[in-house]
């Protein structure tokens, strides 16, 4: 492109060039690239930065769907021409305006607005017309009244389905139908008269020309056409109802039609009037037939047309006041619209949604006399371009911040790519920073969250650490001791009893022996046996309750070990068994005499009485005897009392130490291997932080930019 060096626009288009970015050694050793135009502006580096950043933040797990959706948005923009613009704003002065960028008054002030976007102005050869129907159909118009019509080709077998309404055109076709207009315009540019040729040149201001290769011209014609095609082809043989619509519909156009053709052409009341002849008050000639036919018949194929101008903007007028018009392309070889602008016109009822679908970079705002006013339309095209742009000589500056103002229009040609430029790079760049700061925030919650969890994790395994274990040990012994006390009470009174029984089913079993005895000489042997194995099963009787007492006290002992070494052990992976050498052993003093019962029946007292006396008096003196060795056993197992609750806590105190320091052992390998574990995960999360702090300096960057490219604006 060509324009001032040493403008701020300039050098910001030299700051944020591609060539810029690369480094001094492969910048000197970078071939010049034959671009249409400069570097700067056909890859500003602001969308790569862009990209590159959001692109970098994808590489995150926690914002690669976010990010992604954010790069597929940024992606879809181009990196350089051709830019579009909307141009809203009073339809009087944006008629004006389209006639101004044109070089020539073909927009009617007083035309009818279609509720949608329809016109699309852009720079071509020749200036002409391409009108796209909805039902397929194209229909082409010159300047010089050329005219000709592509009707909708019928469905073929093996023929792609109907596209859907806002579908893309297929690039083949767009590319050749153009190619074929490209060709015929150039026809007739050279059949144009050298007068009309010099009013354009001299009419058009000072623009900058694209070269003549083809694919340039194609990137022009592809983006201007925005996919909105919805191609009717020929209902199929069933569909009955949708062939009565399509002959409906054309019945509507064929009228219209012949009402547009019965009227006078444009141009013409001039002619009639200079000639003054009957011949020139005659009738017009009645209209053709009713077949259909575009807006290129609007007068009959053998009158030629006084004013091309006026037919042509006649055509226009039609074009959009035809519901049957999808899109409506002018092409114009005049004026001061710029080779690589595409406008596009918002009519006031329009949408401003639209503009998101055609990709509009910027808009401007034509003011009438009024001035620029803020509407509801403008409001929502707010939300999709960073600024509107209030065109109007000498208008005052809004105080929107988000609205600029271009006072002169001699300033806007050159303007208006530049324009479309830093607003395409504010769009992009201000959807990038919204992207980098969304994922500069969920990556921080992410690492605040593993960090806590890491902190978790560690204040977990160090909460099991038990800090002094005699301590310890003495607190939850001194815990316990009322219930072992009072347990071990029970555990003695069920010895005890257990004791007595045994010493009660022995004193039985004696006295039936002392009763079997038929004469005293049996008397006095079964009480000698009585004695002489009295003491063994007396002391037999003794280990009973006290392997009774031991028993309980060492499920008792378990019992209580296993519930302490559980509460150490909960949320652990630890089950070992308790040691066996965990039991309690009591001692009790052993009884040293028996029944004694030698004295029964003496063999000189024996001879004077009856064994029924000697029998009886046996049997007292025995159960004389086991009282006495009862309540003797009895005491000297109750004399174990006070060492009972000592043996069950000291045995308690032993293998809690054992545990406690196994516990200690077990805690010191989880926090290594926590530790451990914690580093390897902290590698993740340290690219992570580096994915952050790299998004936080995009965004600072991006933003500075922004702020730079913003300043330059009008």
């Amino acid at each position: 492109m060509t324009g001032r060096t040493g403008s701020p626009l300039d050098s910001t288009a030299a700051l944020y060039s591609l060539r810029r970015l690369l480094p001094t050694n492969v910048r000197a050793r970078a071939p010049a690239l034959g671009c249409v135009y400069d570097r700067a502006v056909a890859s500003p580096a602001i969308v790569e930065l862009a990209r590159t950043a959001v692109r970098r933040l994808a590489a995150a797990e926690a914002t690669a769907n976010d990010a992604l959706d954010a790069l597929d948005r940024i992606e879809r923009v181009g990196l350089g021409p051709p830019y579009t613009i909307a141009l809203a704003g009073d339809p009087a002065a944006r008629a004006a305006l389209l006639d101004w960028l044109a070089g020539d008054k073909l927009f009617d002030p007083a035309r009818r607005e279609p509720d949608r976007i329809v016109l699309t102005l852009r720079r071509g050869p020749v200036t002409a017309l391409r009108a796209r129907r909805r039902d397929g159909s194209v229909e082409h118009r010159a300047f010089d009244g050329r005219s000709s019509t592509a009707p909708a080709e019928p469905d073929e077998p093996g023929e792609h389905a109907p596209a859907a309404p806002g579908a893309p055109e297929p690039a083949e076709g767009a590319a050749g139908r153009e190619g074929s207009g490209r060709a015929a315009g150039a026809r007739r540019a050279a059949r144009q008269s050298d007068a009309d040729a010099s009013r354009s040149e001299a009419d058009r201001a000072q623009t900058v020309r694209a070269s003549d290769r083809p694919a340039f011209r194609d990137a022009i014609v592809l983006s201007a056409e925005a996919e909105t095609t919805a191609l009717v082809r020929t209902p199929p043989w069933w569909a009955v109802w949708r062939r009565v619509a399509m002959w409906w519909r054309a019945w509507r156009m064929r009228r219209a039609q012949a009402r547009s053709a019965a009227l006078p052409a444009p141009g013409d009341d001039t002619a009639a009037a200079s000639a003054g002849s009957p011949a020139a008050a005659a009738p017009p000639p009645p209209p053709p037939a009713p077949a259909r036919r575009g807006f290129a018949k609007l007068v009959a194929r053998g009158k030629q047309l006084a004013d091309p101008r006026r037919a042509f903007a006649d055509a226009i007028t039609a074009c959009l006041a035809d519901d049957t018009v999808e899109r409506l392309f002018i092409d114009v070889a005049g004026g001061t619209l710029p080779d690589r602008v595409v406008v596009i016109e918002l009519p006031s009822h329009a949408n401003a949604r639209s503009l998101e679908a055609i990709g509009a970079d910027a808009c401007l705002v034509a003011c009438g006399a009024g001035g620029f006013a803020m509407t509801d339309q403008l409001e929502t095209a707010l939300t999709i371009v960073p600024h509107v742009f209030a065109v109007a000589g000498g208008a005052a500056r809004p105080r929107e911040p988000r609205v600029r103002s271009i006072a002169s229009l001699a300033a806007l040609p050159a303007a208006m790519s530049r324009i479309a430029m830093i607003e395409r790079a504010l769009a992009v760049g201000a959807q990038a920073v919204a992207a980098l700061a969304a994922g500069a925030a969920v990556l921080d919650l992410e690492i605040g969250r593993a960090e806590r969890g890491f902190r978790a994790r560690i204040e977990r395994l160090e909460a099991k650490r038990i800090p002094s274990a005699s301590y310890h040990i003495s607190k939850v012994l001194d815990e316990l001791r009322p219930a072992i006390v009072e347990d071990a009470a029970r555990l003695l009174d069920d010895a005890v009893a257990v004791l007595h029984t045994a010493i009660t089913e022995l004193a039985a079993a004696w006295a039936a022996q002392l009763g079997e005895a038929s004469s005293a000489e049996a008397l006095r042997g079964a009480a000698a046996q009585v004695d002489e194995e009295s003491l063994a099963k007396l002391r037999a009787a003794q280990a009973t309750a006290r392997g009774k007492l031991s028993d309980g006290l060492t499920a008792h002992v378990r019992a209580r070990y296993d519930a302490l070494v559980g509460e150490l052990r909960r949320d652990t992976d630890r089950d070992d068994p308790p040691p066996d050498w965990l039991h309690t052993e009591i001692e009790i003093i052993e009884l040293d005499a028996g029944t004694e019962l030698g004295s029964v029946a003496p063999r000189l007292t024996s001879l004077f009485r009856s064994r029924d006396k000697l029998r009886g008096e046996a049997a007292a003196q025995l159960t004389e005897r086991i009282a006495a060795l009862r309540e003797l056993a009895t005491a000297r197992l109750r004399d174990t009392e006070r060492k009972l609750e000592p043996a069950v806590t000291g045995a308690l105190a032993i293998a809690l130490r054992a545990e406690l320091e196994r516990h200690e052992t077990w805690v010191e390998a989880q926090l290594t291997r926590e530790r451990v574990a914690i580093e390897a995960e902290r590698a993740e999360l340290t690219r992570i932080a580096r994915i952050r702090e790299a998004a936080l300096a995009d965004e600072r960057e991006i933003s500075s930019a922004l702020d730079m490219l913003a300043a330059e604006l009008p």
